[in-house]
């Protein structure tokens, strides 16, 4: 016979807790306490913690937007290299060539919608070779690129 305390799930499982988000949040606030600790203070300061906060805001902004991006099977992994761009763009304007912080974000707003534009137009124009064309024609469906024309035909 087997042991009966072997085949009934422990309590963490019965109860719906994640070990592993535990562990996770347990690391967090061991790292907190350690900069805290290695700063003199500085690092929960309610200043600090406020500039933390702002600074991952952005962040935190495109990766949800990617995510829905990803999910939705439009896959542009160059949102990052963008945003990069336009930031160290706008600041460039905004210092050293004397622009309004206005029309610095009007002019780093325009670079962004034109980067991804130019980016599908030199593909489109790649996918359009005979050779390009015969390769994509011949593979499976699931190796194609998600961008390709007839990989939605071919199903």
């Amino acid at each position: 016979m087997s042991n009966p305390s072997s085949s009934t799930p422990g309590w963490w499982r019965r109860t719906g807790v994640d070990l592993r988000l535990i562990l996770m949040c347990v690391l967090l606030v061991i790292m907190a306490v350690a900069f805290s600790v290695m700063s003199g203070g500085v690092f929960l300061s309610p200043e600090n913690l406020y500039n933390v906060a702002q600074q991952t805001a952005v962040v935190g902004i495109v990766s949800t937007v990617m995510v829905l991006i990803i999910v939705a099977r439009h896959i542009d992994l160059s949102v990052g290299s963008v945003m990069g761009f336009v930031g160290v763009l706008i600041a460039y304007l905004q210092y050293t060539s004397g622009w309004s912080w206005p029309t610095a974000c009007l002019a780093g707003l325009a670079v962004a919608l034109w980067c991804p534009s130019t980016r599908a137009g030199s593909r489109r124009c790649w996918a359009c070779r005979p050779s390009w064309s015969r390769w994509a024609a011949s593979c499976p469906s699931a190796a194609r690129p998600s961008w390709w024309p007839t990989a939605r035909r071919s199903r």
